[in-house]
């Protein structure tokens, strides 16, 4: 399949009024045992929205916690089954296993889909369509919207779009969607993605200083600019989308996350405080329905919670 005739609209929005209002953080948690905060450094986030749940990934380490932050279970993926770099939660439980075959080192390509019962055992494969421009694919991304399995390669600056029963729809490139050009493919990488449940995309390039939102009609816009103010960006992060449309974006270097409407308008960003709201360098975000706001950090800091309140 061509790259979605309808995506050939490339427009650049800086700024633009915007008909959602504030939106307001609280700094509620960081994922814990009963030992304390779990000391992680960027950690795969993962939320269960059904069972108010959340599960955490960090080497082949499975933890679920309960929505007050507190672990009430773990295991570990068999490393002979395979190396683990994302997972996603299926509306019954089930988990969706991204798996690299063990034994082949970082560079392995030979990948697998496996569904796993909520304790990490194995329920079957799922065959999943690698024809076309998906042959080569490398994903290190899973997520699971509204019905469908995204797969997204960082590095390569693809995502594919497949269905549950791993039937390919469509694949994309980030790269020539955000306008990157042909010769600096080779230095940059998505660091962010996420899906909104009508369709929306929207993705982060580091290199380019800007977060892209590919719309349900297919247009595609683009915002960020370089620098220390608040509302710039240093060094690019994740993105997650709430249930307004606002657009949530994580700065390593700044180390703060950084708030904006689906219009692109910049309404805050937190982080940069002292105490427990204080982040470092934040990485991965998880949203669920119910408004929380899960915060992956590096230097041993775990994951922060904090409860987001969004005006319609």
């Amino acid at each position: 399949m061509s790259q979605l005739a309808t995506l050939a609209v490339l427009t650049t929005v800086l700024a633009a009024p915007a008909p959602s209002g504030p939106v307001d953080v609280a700094y509620r948690y960081d994922l814990a045992d009963f030992t304390g905060r779990i000391p992680y450094s960027d950690a795969r986030v993962v939320v269960d929205a059904p069972r108010s749940e959340v599960y955490t990934l960090y080497g082949n380490e499975v933890r679920v916690f309960n929505h007050a932050g507190m672990e009430i279970c773990r295991f570990e993926i068999d490393l002979a089954t395979g190396r683990v770099p994302d997972l996603g939660i299926e509306e019954n439980g089930d988990m969706l296993l991204l798996l690299y075959a063990s034994g082949g080192g970082e560079g392995t390509k030979e990948w697998s889909l496996l569904r796993a019962d909520f304790r990490g055992r194995p329920l079957g494969e799922i065959a999943m369509d690698r024809s076309g421009s998906a042959k080569d694919l490398l994903p290190n991304r899973l997520l699971l919207r509204s019905g469908k399995i995204w797969l997204v390669s960082q590095l390569q600056m693809r995502a594919a779009v497949y269905s549950r029963e791993g039937t390919l729809e469509r694949v994309l490139d980030l790269a020539t969607l955000a306008g990157l050009p042909e010769e600096d493919r080779g230095n940059a990488e998505v660091s962010g993605f996420d899906v909104a449940s009508d369709g929306t995309v929207v993705f982060a390039i580091p290199v380019q200083f800007r977060v892209h939102a590919i719309d349900p009609d297919g247009g595609v816009r683009s915002f960020g600019k370089t620098g220390s103010a608040a509302g710039n960006f240093g060094v690019l992060g994740d993105v997650a989308l709430d249930g307004a449309g606002n657009i949530f974006v994580s700065d390593r270097l700044r180390s703060v996350v950084i708030v904006f409407t689906r219009e692109f308008r910049f309404l805050r960003e937190f982080g940069q405080t002292t105490g427990r709201e204080w982040l470092a360098r934040p990485g991965a975000l998880a949203l669920d329905p119910s408004g929380w706001l899960y915060v992956s950090q590096t230097r041993s800091r775990g994951v922060a919670v904090f409860a987001i309140a969004s005006a319609p």
